[in-house]
């Protein structure tokens, strides 16, 4: 059972925003044209919301940035069929750096509240290996087995503690 602290949630809000994680995740998204965001059930809800958002917003000031999430229920039903439900993400991502779709300064965003999402977190590593600016958001799960995880994986993790995120 996790529960949540609510004292002081501005302050620890603020907190995250100074770390040195989030100002690198503010620098590699700034910096990256497409942004493509992984997840599983209600979080994949929140990404693919905030892709769609996001997309919307930058087009309409102006700015080149498209955020995607995988959508398309006829290509999820596909790719898990070929490739397996653990290989989703993988396989749509190798999908859009095959056909060019994907631009060499492309950022990979994983979202996992347990942190042991393999077919979310596996993301992270491809990025690294293709040379893709990539991070994860991840509840402490991830922190308390940092060797199983690159670099990149746990640079997010914090910010679970930071909000008074506790398991029992």
């Amino acid at each position: 059972m996790s529960n949540i602290d609510f004292e002081n949630l501005e302050e620890k809000f603020e907190k995250t925003l100074t770390t040195k994680q989030w100002k690198q995740f503010e620098k590699d998204f700034a910096s990256s044209s497409d942004i493509y965001l992984v997840a599983n059930g209600g979080l994949w809800g929140v990404a693919n919301h905030a892709a769609d958002d996001c997309t919307r917003l930058f087009a309409k000031a102006g700015i080149a940035k498209n955020v995607k999430t995988l959508d398309s229920q006829c290509l999820i039903t596909s790719i898990a069929n070929d490739y397996g439900y653990n290989n989703l993400f993988l396989s749509w991502l190798e999908l859009q750096k095959k056909t060019g779709a994907m631009k060499k300064d492309a950022m990979i965003v994983a979202l996992s509240c347990s942190g042991g999402s393999k077919n979310v977190v596996s993301c992270c590593h491809w990025a690294k290996k293709n040379g893709f600016k990539n991070s994860c958001s991840a509840a402490s799960a991830v922190m308390k087995s940092t060797d199983k995880y690159s670099d990149a994986v746990v640079k997010m993790a914090n910010y679970a503690n930071n909000f008074g995120c506790k398991t029992k």
